[in-house]
């Protein structure tokens, strides 16, 4: 006897589903045990006639009466009507709203269905219809459903279409009971597979109509067995699981399906009307808004009743018997509450899991929706082996308290009972949000791939998404020749091979394995009908009939034959063909292991009485080329590269050609007729590229242009004197997809707004791979990449629109499987910024503050979708850069130098200002602004970071474009941000260069773009600060001083090298921090640009791949200027490229060790040249390579100079030429022949020679001068002179005259002379342009009108191989000014122009001429003045600093011992977290400590390190008297020596019995960072530092005896320092009465400092200093930072 062990497995799972992708209306998946409140809550009454009911996915509520013919609108959190619709409605019935807003309506009386356009207020007419509308619905492909109550039937419309005609779907217009008719049909459905349901009223049933079919099936009601019986049933709706809800109207309730049948769900106590919460009268229609509550429209009790979700919980029983496998029933869905739940638990054989009660913690279960998510295991998505599976996600996580998520993909192996785990490949990515699976990578099998997410804070919170996927074979590609090739010419006396199994392409295999297949070969002559056959049967080549059937393809000769060997290859031996004729040969090949799987082969042969070359003819990017029978398809939206190879008969001369012809004969005749396109020299190097070369390519713009061709097809004729070879590929368009429309909804909001994309009724054969969504302002070819998605509705977040309209026009791009698209403009729309986001960012970086979990960037952030995070970022980075912008803007215009805080833009000068001094506090306030947003740009970044790459044209170009838009304001990029971007770009480069070969141009194109943005603008953001063009950011300042952690584990470090970061003997704690800053700064640029030269490489190659000869790749950003162009050789000669912001270079005639006969040549513009402590820091970097055919760069020399002109920055403000007030020293008895002037060259460094440019301005244009010039000051003997002649001036009144660099070289300065020359000289000399003579002075200089002077030096540099500027070689020519560098060089590489502006040198001339005392009684007066102070000074001071040396000596801190005979004052004790010393004392010495306002510093020693200090014990026995009986301690600052690790203890209190708490003992913690940042501790830090050490002249009287710095030498530089910048004023004195001050400000001088105060800022000072004192406040952490740090760099102070 059997026993049979029953075992019961419970699965109890709490969830909604997230609503099916593209309704319009809320389906959620509910459990088929869900249950809700029987009691239902009145939502609005008073509704005369309630009839149509609809609630929308925003909770939106639209009734219908048909009494006050109204139509009424509520939101779904209030019964306030919010609006009302009612002009021309008549009795109106049904209503239904669209996916953009529109509103449907039957207007009952009047025989019509009207529409209210999205916020219209008129209605318009969308068809007449013969019956009053009970039911109407839209489905996903945007048709319509009309069910027509005394009409019987259910008819449909598309409205994409708008004279589309009514089509009937159900029913026959005649009332039945039968599975073709219907009675008086109410409301309808149409589910996701296009399944019709309709409330077939007065049958009492619900009849399903499948899509296509006219004969029902009844699911419900009359005709099914049960023990619910409908009666008037006038609505149906269907969950996302496919459970059936029904209006059971006469019966007065709500019934649902479920596992085991139907169930009432509503009004369930009695079928009698009624009146009560839980009775009904006469409901016609239901709905559901989102949180899974049921609206119904109670007809006769005039009111709309609501019913609230109690419990959704999916209870699932499973039994089995001993020795049987347990059943696994596993429910994967998203989840979705709205309102805490109970805490339910299931178990499942090995599968456990809980959902546990989250109402205290305010956290649910996560969201999931898989996309593409419409898959069952009985109808999987299918994906060819060949292809990669992208499968995307989209995670909702709903929690108060931290939404970090952890995310697991799994793979099940479906071919029994989806149990069976798959191992992944290590390499594949299984914890992102995101899953791509490389092609290959699964076998042909059927797969679930689950995604689970978990909430870190509550492990027990799941959300679980399944897809079901089946990986099918690809299919292969038939060749019986070399690449495809359609057409060969072929001499008829020599064998012809034509061998499929080593041609043909299997994309499933590396290698195509010929063995597998059968082959079957066929022939025929190109003009008769048909293959030979016998009765529909085709006859091979191999059959003696086919000779009788068809003796044209092989005629009955005695030497003819075919032999084929082995069955893989077909030989057509000589002779066997006849001459000048078109064979076509086909090959059918069979799988052996599966003979239903097939694939044919096309090859048309033409036959001459001459031998020929064999040429072969293929697709340079195969994937844009797929093989249709006899044709090749191709996409008329990209371009056509091809390539073609001598296969046999070679001649190593050879002419090539290519010419194209098309055909519009119908393809119905089977014959084709090509007519030559006779454009192609119209069009050559314009359209065509490579006429004459092996490769030919096609720019889409042909097939643009002619779009009545559809047939295409290109030939290449090899020509050379043993014969012409002749082949061709034939082309077939494929029509990109057609006929559908999209459309956008809502049609204005703000950044964070959620638009629906819906398309619809898109057609092609070879189905729609992708949906993409790009907006741009005005430009259209600036269109950015906002999203992409495989299903036809998808949602999205828009950056904002125009500054000025706040418009953004956008588009839609549908792509085929075989990448040809169609672009779909979609309405344009206004999207304003939403500040909000920003604002809180903000917030909490100020304030430090963790982020909010609860803010809603901060929750899509977490997502980790590939689409919503890169829309986040980007709507951000907008919003960050036009914030830059405007504070740039806003600091030109308070008089900061916008080229000493921005690199602009290329071909941009958007900030214009005249020449300024700094101001101080506006550069303060904008360096704070800058750093904060530098932080949110760095905490953004990150977020890109842990984002996977997604290796598709359209997942690297969205994350590049994301990233370039991040990082373009390039001065708030930190070190960290610049090296995760620059490292992110190149693994993007990485992942496209390994798919080059498969994506099109165009694709490939705009991923470079984005990619070399971002490079360009890492290179700018690292390069900046060292080039003093950006200042530096705080965060990397201040990381770049942080204790490094390895630094007890590398000795070597080099951050503890302090004479590393030193300025020769300045260690200054200063000093060091910034040494320190401009070295990791430096090390991280030389790793940034050798990555980016490495990734800008790869750009290169990728772009190579698709650039025929003739043809020119240009990407012109605002942030690089990158051209590729291949031509030849032979082009080069003389060749000028023009480049933006009119860069050029020019070759010579000639170049040398070039051995291609085609190369590449790149330029490349970055807005600023590498730093190497040069002047080129305004310059442009300009690079000019030459690459070969396999990309390998071309070292070039030429003896011939090659010129280049090299911009600068556009922004950069000149500063004025300085008066040179020559007539006041006319009277001078020096009896100088000129007025001479004194450039010293070893300013510059010793590698980089400069030239010399001088601009003379005179007064009085009318005059001439005479210019001499000599090197050094040693020489005597002068070098060079010239006339300044008036018909010398220049169009802006200037004498220019220029010294190139070769001259400048090895010397150590100029001395150029001026005078003016006489009325006789002006004659002799200038107006005689003959005369060349020199003109020699011999009476002093006399100038009757003063002049204006300007002299800068240029350099022209190139890069070595170790990232140094060099000028070897380099020639600095005449050409150059102000905005560009003209450089001759003799070699290509990196190029970048020097330029700085020297300053006015002084006339020592007029100087000495006055020296006189009588005329500068006050200055004689005053430096005596301050001598005499000076002398006084030293004597009080060098007496201070004797006392200080007693002072500065360390005294040793001794433990108290028994035997100790000293009066003890002071004691202390010191606990840490290893060690704790015995009592310490402080003893009384000479000199004294413990003094007045003292500061004192001790040594202390220990027999093992404490680790880290807890506290310290700190007291005094009161032994003393008087006021030595008291003491107030501010703090203690210890610093261990080993680690240089420093701990704060901070009193601020009195240790005596008299004062304050009356103590003589304190006990004190270590100073947490927050109490080290409190306002009274730094502000004693302040006051000290600040006047000791900030301030010389304070520093004289307040001298710390541990600073080096004594106070004679402080007293010294006082001194030194008034008369430098005495001589500094000297300089710019004609400059500054030049300079626009905007106020006028009061001096306050003092010895030693000069400073310009004005009474407003005194006014202001003095009100803080109140508030300060009267209320404790935090000052800047970032401030405080530094001055912390510097304060406690001195050793041990108390």
């Amino acid at each position: 006897m059997w026993y049979s062990c029953h075992l019961v497995f419970s699965l109890i799972l709490s969830f909604i589903g997230n609503p099916v992708v593209g309704s319009f209306f809320n389906q959620l998946t509910f459990c088929p045990n869900a249950t809700w409140n029987p009691n239902g809550i009145t939502f609005a009454n008073n509704i005369n006639d309630l009839f149509g009911l609809f609630v929308d996915i925003n909770n939106i509520i639209y009734a219908t009466s048909q009494r006050s013919n109204t139509i009424y609108i509520w939101s779904g959190n209030s019964s306030n009507l919010i609006h009302t619709l009612s002009g021309n409605l008549n009795s109106p019935g049904a209503v239904f709203v669209a996916n953009n807003g529109d509103i449907y309506v039957d207007n009952g009386k009047n025989s019509q269905l009207l529409k209210w356009t999205s916020n219209g207020s008129q209605s318009e007419l969308v068809t007449n219809i013969s019956a009053q509308t009970l039911g109407i619905f839209i489905d996903l492909n945007d048709t319509l459903y009309i069910s027509y109550d005394d009409l019987h039937e259910v008819v449909k419309m598309s409205l994409s279409n708008g004279s589309s005609p009514l089509e009937t779907v159900a029913g026959n217009s005649t009332a039945g009971s039968d599975a073709y008719s219907l009675s008086h049909p109410n409301g309808i459905f149409v589910d996701s597979e296009f399944s019709l349901y309709v409330a077939d009223a007065f049958n009492n049933r619900i009849q399903k109509f499948a899509v296509g079919q006219r004969n029902g099936t009844t699911v419900a009601g009359n005709g099914t067995s049960g023990s619910f019986q409908l009666t008037m049933p006038t609505g149906v709706f269907i969950d996302g699981g496919g459970y059936l809800f029904i209006v059971d109207t006469s019966n007065n309730r709500i019934i649902g399906s479920g596992l085991y049948g139907f169930r009432c769900i509503v009004g369930c106590s009695t079928p009698v009307a009624g009146s009560l919460s839980n009775q009904l009268n006469a409901p016609r229609t239901l709905g559901f808004d989102s949180y899974g509550n049921i609206f119904v429209s109670d007809r006769s009790n005039q009111q709309i009743q609501k019913f609230i979700l109690m419990t959704n919980s999916c209870a699932i029983e499973t039994t089995t018997t001993q020795g049987v496998p347990v059943k696994q029933t596993t429910i994967t869905t998203g989840l979705l509450q709205s309102s805490p739940l109970s805490s339910i638990s299931y178990n499942l054989s090995t599968v456990s899991l809980s959902v546990i009660n989250q109402s205290n913690s305010g956290c649910f279960p996560p969201i999931v929706t898989l996309i593409p998510n419409v898959s069952t295991l009985l109808s999987p998505l299918q994906f060819q082996y060949s292809k990669d599976i992208y499968i995307s996600s989209n995670i909702q996580p709903s929690c108060n308290q931290s939404l970090a998520i952890q995310t697991q993909w799994t793979v099940f192996n479906c071919s029994r009972n989806c149990s069976s785990l798959v191992q992944i490949n290590p390499t594949i990515v299984t914890t992102h949000s995101d899953l791509f699976i490389p092609a290959k990578s699964l076998p042909n099998e059927i797969y679930e791939f689950k995604l689970t997410v978990t909430l870190v804070s509550s492990s027990s919170l799941i959300g679980l998404s399944s897809a079901y996927i089946q990986i099918i074979p690809t299919g292969i590609t038939v060749n019986l020749f070399q690449f495809g090739t359609s057409s060969i010419t072929f001499g008829y006396a020599t064998d012809l091979l034509l061998d499929p199994g080593a041609n043909s392409i299997d994309p499933d295999e590396n290698i195509f394995n010929a063995s597998n297949w059968m082959y079957e070969y066929y022939c025929r002559t190109l003009d008769s009908e048909s293959f030979p056959s016998i009765n529909g049967s085709l006859l091979t080549i191999d059959d003696p009939r086919s000779l009788v059937f068809n003796s044209s393809c092989f005629f009955n000769r005695s030497n003819i034959g075919v032999v084929s060997f082995p069955s893989s290859s077909l030989r057509i031996l000589s002779r066997s063909l006849r001459p000048n004729q078109t064979y076509q040969f086909m090959v059918k090949m069979l799988s052996i292991y599966n003979t239903s799987s097939s694939a044919i082969g096309y090859l048309l042969v033409q036959t001459v009485d001459y031998n020929t070359q064999i040429v072969a003819v293929g697709c340079v990017i195969s994937t844009m080329c797929a093989s249709n029978l006899e044709f090749q398809l191709i996409n008329p939206t990209t371009q056509v590269a091809l390539f073609s190879l001598c296969i046999d008969n070679c001649q190593t001369s050879v002419n090539i050609t290519w010419n194209i012809y098309y055909s519009l004969t119908n393809r119905s005749s089977n014959l084709i007729s090509w007519i030559r396109w006779n454009q192609t020299n119209a069009y050559e190097n314009i359209w065509l590229f490579g006429m004459n070369t092996s490769n030919f390519t096609v720019a889409k713009e042909i097939f643009f242009v002619n779009p009545q061709i559809i047939y295409w097809r290109f030939e290449v004729i090899y020509s050379s004197l043993n014969g012409i070879g002749v082949s061709a590929l034939n082309f077939l368009i494929n029509a990109p997809p057609r006929n559908g429309s999209c459309s956008i909804n809502p049609l204005n909001g703000t950044t964070m707004t959620l638009f629906t994309i819906t398309c619809s009724n898109w057609l092609d054969e070879n189905s729609i791979n992708d949906y993409s969504l790009y907006s741009y302002n005005q430009n259209e070819s600036n269109a950015n990449l906002v999203a992409f998605s495989s299903v036809p509705m998808f949602q999205v977040r828009l950056p904002a629109g125009s500054n000025t309209t706040s418009r953004l026009n956008l588009f839609v791009k549908i792509q085929d499987t075989l990448n040809s698209y169609t672009d779909f403009n979609l309405t344009s729309v206004l999207i304003v910024q939403d500040t909000t986001i920003l604002s809180d960012l903000i917030d909490s970086f100020r304030n430090r503050t963790n982020i909010s979990t609860n803010h809603l960037f901060s929750q899509l952030l977490s997502t980790g979708d590939q689409n919503t995070v890169e829309q986040i970022i980007t709507i951000l980075s907008q919003e960050l850069n036009q914030i830059n912008n405007e504070q740039l803007q806003n600091a030109v215009t308070k008089d900061i130098p916008v080229a000493s805080v921005f690199v602009s833009p290329l071909g941009e000068s958007s900030f214009s200002s005249n020449y300024v001094l700094p101001n101080a506090s506006t550069m303060l306030y904008f360096n704070k602004q800058m750093n904060t947003y530098a932080t949110i740009r760095e905490y953004l970044m990150t977020t890109l970071t842990n984002l996977p790459i997604i290796p598709t044209t359209k997942g690297i170009t969205l994350q590049a474009s994301t990233i370039a838009q991040l990082t373009q304001s390039t001065n708030q990029l930190t070190r960290l941000l610049s090296t995760n971007a620059s490292a992110k770009c190149h693994q993007l480069a990485q992942k496209l260069y390994l798919i080059m070969n498969k994506i099109s141009y165009e694709d490939t194109q705009a991923a470079v773009q984005s990619i070399a943005t971002c490079v360009s603008n890492v290179m700018t953001a690292i390069n900046g600060p060292l080039q003093q063009r950006i200042t530096t950011l705080d965060l990397d300042f201040s990381r770049a001083n942080e204790f490094p952690y390895d630094y007890d584990t590398d000795v070597e470090f080099k951050w503890s090298d302090l004479k590393f970061f030193a300025d020769g003997n300045d260690y200054s704690w200063q000093t060091i921090q910034n040494g320190r800053n401009f070295y990791y700064q430096k090390q991280t640029a030389n790793q940034i640009d050798a990555q980016s030269t490495e990734t800008l490489s790869l750009l290169t190659k990728i772009l190579q791949t698709h650039i025929n000869i003739g043809q020119n790749c240009t990407i012109n950003t605002s942030a690089l200027f990158l051209s590729l162009e291949t031509i030849s050789v032979a082009s080069l000669s003389n060749k000028l490229v023009q480049l933006t912001e009119n860069a050029q270079v020019h070759l010579p005639s000639s170049l040398a060790n070039i051995n291609s006969t085609t190369i590449s040549i790149r330029s490349l513009i970055q807005p600023l040249a590498i730093a190497d402590q040069s002047n080129t820091n305004l310059s442009r970097s300009l690079s000019f390579s030459i690459f070969d055919r396999n990309g390998n760069e071309l070292t070039i020399q030429t003896n011939q100079s090659i010129k280049l002109i090299i911009p600068r920055d556009k922004n950069f403000v000149l500063p004025p030429m300085s008066l040179q007030n020559v007539t006041a020293i006319n009277s001078t008895a020096r009896h100088l022949l000129f007025n001479w002037h004194y450039i010293n060259l070893n300013q510059f460094k010793p590698n980089l020679s400069v030239s010399l440019h001088l601009e003379m301005e005179p007064l009085n244009t009318s005059l001439a001068y005479f210019l001499a010039y000599k090197f050094d000051s040693s020489s005597n003997t002068i070098a060079g002179w010239t006339l300044f002649c008036p018909y010398n001036l220049t169009n802006d009144s200037y004498y220019i005259y220029f010294l190139d660099n070769q001259q400048t070289a090895n010397h150590q300065s100029v001395i150029f002379g001026l005078r003016e020359m006489n009325s006789f000289e002006l004659i002799t000399f200038c107006s005689n342009r003959s005369n060349n003579t020199l003109p020699v002075p011999t009476d002093p200089f006399v100038f009757s009108s003063n002049y204006n002077l300007r002299t800068y030096v240029s350099g022209c540099y190139y890069l070595d191989s170790k990232n140094n500027w060099q000028s070897d070689g380099l020639i600095v020519g005449s050409r150059t000014n102000h905005n560009e560098t003209e450089c001759y060089s003799n070699h290509l590489t990196t190029f970048a122009g020097g330029f700085l502006v020297l300053p006015a040198p002084i006339n020592w001339d007029y100087s000495f001429s006055n020296t006189d005392f009588l005329r500068n009684k006050t200055v004689y007066v005053a430096i005596v003045y301050v001598f005499t102070i000076y002398i006084i000074l030293l004597i009080y001071v060098r007496y201070e600093d004797n006392k200080d040396m007693q002072k500065l000596p360390l005294m040793m801190v001794i433990d108290n011992q028994k035997d100790t005979i000293l009066k003890l004052k002071v004691q202390f004790m010191m606990l840490g977290k290893k060690n704790e010393t015995e009592i310490r004392s402080f003893i009384q010495s000479h000199p004294k400590i413990f003094e007045h306002s003292g500061v004192d510093s001790f040594l202390i020693v220990v027999s093992r390190s404490f680790c880290s200090l807890n506290c310290i014990y700190i007291w005094h026995d009161n032994s003393e008297i008087g006021h030595l009986t008291s003491w107030f301690f501010e703090y203690i600052i210890f610093r261990d020596l080993k680690t240089i690790e420093t701990f704060n203890f901070i009193f601020e209190q009195w240790i005596a019995v008299a004062e304050d708490n009356e103590r003589i003992k304190q006990i004190s913690k270590v100073a947490n960072e927050d109490q080290a940042q409190q306002f009274s501790h730094l502000r004693t830090i302040q006051k000290h530092h600040y006047l000791a050490e900030g301030y010389p002249r304070f520093s004289i009287i307040l001298h710390s005896p541990s600073k080096e710095f004594t106070r004679v030498q402080r007293c010294s530089f006082c001194l030194t320092l008034r008369f430098v910048l005495a001589s500094l004023n000297a300089l710019y004195h004609d400059q500054m009465e030049q300079i626009n001050t905007k106020k006028k400000t009061d001096s306050l001088g003092t010895l030693c400092d000069s400073l310009d105060i004005s009474s407003e800022q005194i006014s202001i000072h003095v009100m803080i200093q109140l508030m300060l004192f009267f209320r404790r406040v935090r000052t800047s952490r970032n401030t405080n930072e530094s001055l912390i740090a510097e304060f406690f760099s001195s050793i041990f102070l108390i």
